[in-house]
């Protein structure tokens, strides 16, 4: 093992601080690139997905275009579904936002009477000026 210097021991401080400062830069121009990032990372996500099923059709006799155009359709139908299942899921939530609303506002009333009743006493008119905001 080689003994490290008094030079080598000054150095590291300074190397660990440009360790810190490129992962802060890298990490600001992911989140200034977000609007192009993301898409580009799902497109090779998608891509890395579907590359085992092509092949796998490409080995089952199918040319490499009908296992992509296949792949790409059967991904597109799950997608369809999921999309179905997330629409109805909230036309359901529409439909019983009501019955929520009144349960959230029944049991605010109830919060408010059992503050009161252990001698803190607010006005609802306060709390709302604090969910309104000054914007």
């Amino acid at each position: 093992m080689s003994k490290l210097s008094d030079e080598d021991y000054r150095s590291i401080p300074l190397n660990a601080t440009l360790a810190l400062a490129a992962l802060v830069v890298i990490i600001a121009g992911m989140k200034v690139g977000a609007d192009l990032l993301v898409p580009l990372l799902l497109a090779v996500f998608i891509a890395v997905v579907c590359t085992s099923p092509v092949q796998w059709l490409h080995r089952c006799g199918l040319s490499m275009r009908v296992s992509a155009f296949l792949t790409l359709m059967v991904l597109l139908g799950f997608l369809s579904l999921i999309g179905l299942l997330v629409v109805n899921s909230f036309s359901t939530f529409i439909a019983a936002l009501p019955e929520i609303e009144s349960r959230l506002y029944e049991q605010y009333w109830n919060l408010l009477n059992a503050l009161s009743s252990r001698g803190l006493a607010i006005n609802p008119d306060q709390i709302n000026s604090l969910f309104e905001g000054g914007g």
